[in-house]
This record gives C-alpha cells, structure tokens and sequence, in this order.
C-alpha cells in the first residue's frame, strides 16, 4: 500500500526510554509530511501533463496521418490531372490533324474540280473558236460566191 502524507501527519510512535526526542521527530515528520506532499501533488500534476502531452502527440500523429493522406491525394489528383491533360491534348492534336487532312483533302478535291473545269473551259473555247471559224470560213465562202455570182449578172 502506498504512503499517503495524511499517514506521515498521523503516525504515532510508541514511547520508549532514552528514545529520540519527541519534538524534533514531529517537526521533522511534519516536514517530511509537506515535502511528500509536495511531491505528491507535483507528481499529480506531471501525470496529468504527460498525459495531455500523450492527448496532444496523438492529435498531432493524426494531424500527421492527415495532411499525409492530403498529400498523397493531391498528388494522386495531380498526376491524375496530368494525365486527363496529356490524354486531352493528344485528342486535341489527333483531331486538328483530322481536320487538316480533312480540310487537305477538300482542298485537292476542289483543286481537282477547277483543273476539270479549266479542262472544259479550254475545251468549249477551242470548240467554239473551231466552230467560230468555220462558220466564218462559210460566210466568207458565201460572200464571195456571191459576189462572184453578182459580178457575173448584169
């Protein structure tokens, strides 16, 4: 059992002859008594701040494990996010290809159309001046046969 300091104030000594001064050991019992109780007090108090500091390291562990996982969900969501963006940046690039070939491809398509149109262009022109011509030719034949045939009647 421990001692408390109500024990040392309240300890009586059996008398005996020629023993210790009967003064000198209750001031030095009382002082004993203070001191314990002191020390009792004192160790109350460490107890109770060791075991606040064990409340607070605890906090403080868990406030760890927390800004930890914190931590590793925004690099998880920052790799994530580079990721989405390199895969949307690739899309991006893959469709502005696309379109370029697209847009080349209408390109030499419409090429195409003009060249088949300037074909036919030349075509018509070269018609019309074969047929421009000979119907000139036949007019000019006309008109010298008739004026052959004027000059010849009188």
């Amino acid at each position: 059992m421990r001692l408390a300091p109500l024990d040392i104030y309240n300890k009586e000594f059996s008398r005996a002859f020629s023993g210790y001064h009967r003064g000198e050991v209750d001031s030095f019992l009382e002082e004993v008594a203070r001191d314990y109780e002191a020390l009792t007090r004192e160790n109350v108090e460490l107890r109770q701040q060791v075991e606040e500091m064990g409340k607070r390291l605890a906090d403080y562990a868990r406030l760890e494990e927390s800004i930890r996982k914190a931590m590793v969900l925004a690099q998880s969501s920052a790799d994530e996010a580079r990721a989405n963006a390199r895969r949307e940046s690739e899309l991006i690039i893959q469709e502005a290809r696309q379109e370029a070939a697209r847009i080349q491809e209408q390109a030499h398509a419409l090429v195409r159309q003009e060249e088949e149109r300037g074909a036919k262009l030349r075509e018509q022109r070269e018609r019309f001046v074969l047929e421009f011509t000979a119907l000139l030719r036949s007019h000019l034949a006309a008109l010298e046969n008739g004026t052959r045939e004027d000059g010849e009647s009188p």
